[in-house]
């Protein structure tokens, strides 16, 4: 009788852990499918003014994707302009200057060559550049992904989001970036 009731309670905590594991899954595609709504709201009330959209797309970014802070910029010539930018850690400044996508020395470099999604998992660890370490200890980060925006094949911008703490980003993460 007892070997009967661990089975049932194992079943139990079976079905208890399976249903917590769908409502997460259920409660995250909701969330970035209201993260759509609202930049498709922004974009249809500004239809000739590109800066709510970008602005939502960066406040979308640091919710959705736990950063602390979140930058689009736009790529005109050789060079990477800031176009938006949301960040929760107050008081940290971002550079508005632009950037040259020459120098692959820079994940928005990288991310515009290559033509796809860069991270940097730990600005402290072996091989990242001087440069790089550098600006996540200015700017209070250690992880780091950079997204490409592309229309068609040809790369018009970046989206940039920033930890705090280091690690990669999950592939639903680089997926809801790029998406």
């Amino acid at each position: 009788k007892q070997a009967e009731l661990v089975k049932t309670f194992a079943s139990q905590a079976v079905i208890a852990i399976e249903n917590a594991r769908l409502f997460n899954e259920t409660k995250e595609a909701l969330e970035r499918q209201t993260a759509t709504a609202e930049i498709l709201k922004v974009i249809s009330e500004s239809p000739t003014d590109v800066q709510p959209v970008f602005d939502a797309i960066v406040e979308s970014c640091t919710r959705l994707l736990a950063c602390n802070h979140a930058t689009l910029r736009l790529v005109k010539g050789d060079q990477a302009e800031f176009a938006a930018s949301n960040s929760t850690q107050g008081g940290k400044t971002v550079i508005e200057s632009p950037m040259s996508i020459e120098d692959d020395a820079w994940p928005t470099s990288q991310a515009v060559l290559r033509r796809e999604v860069v991270q940097i998992p730990d600005t402290s660890a072996e091989g990242v550049s001087v440069q790089m370490k550098q600006r996540g200890e200015q700017r209070g980060f250690r992880a780091l992904m950079v997204a490409p925006l592309l229309r068609d094949n040809d790369v018009v911008g970046t989206i940039n989001v920033h930890r705090a703490t280091p690690g990669r980003f999950a592939e639903k993460e680089v997926a809801l970036l790029e998406t």
